[in-house]
């Protein structure tokens, strides 16, 4: 069985953070749920402010998520608080087929683990 995107996103997010899934499935239907429109995961440290993460598919879903995430009044507001967004994605290196987290920031640039691929908007 291959692992999912929210299984590395869970894994590598636990290095630094308690975290706790909040995409769930409801419904018979099996329909997506996340809190807010776009909690996936939620990561917690003494030192640091809360973390949301929202996981795209591809690049291309990475970078129109920043842009639509920075409109969201419920964006606005748990930025407001101090709290981190990122969007997150794996990217592969083409032929040699290595995958990378690529880090979108939503509302300012913040200090993250090097090695992680970002970019600000």
């Amino acid at each position: 069985m291959r692992t999912t995107v929210l299984q590395r996103a869970r894994r590598r997010l636990a290095l630094d953070y308690s975290v706790e899934t909040l995409r769930r499935v409801r419904g018979w239907r099996r329909r997506r749920y996340s809190p807010f429109g776009f909690l996936d995961l939620l990561g917690l440290a003494p030192d640091k402010p809360p973390l949301a993460v929202r996981l795209a598919v591809d690049e291309a879903e990475a970078f129109a998520l920043a842009e639509v995430l920075a409109q969201v009044p419920a964006v606005a507001a748990w930025l407001a608080q101090g709290n981190d967004l990122q969007v997150w994605t794996l990217t592969s290196d083409g032929w040699r087929k290595q995958r990378r987290w690529l880090v979108l920031t939503i509302g300012g640039i913040r200090e993250t683990q090097p090695g992680l691929a970002r970019r600000a908007l």
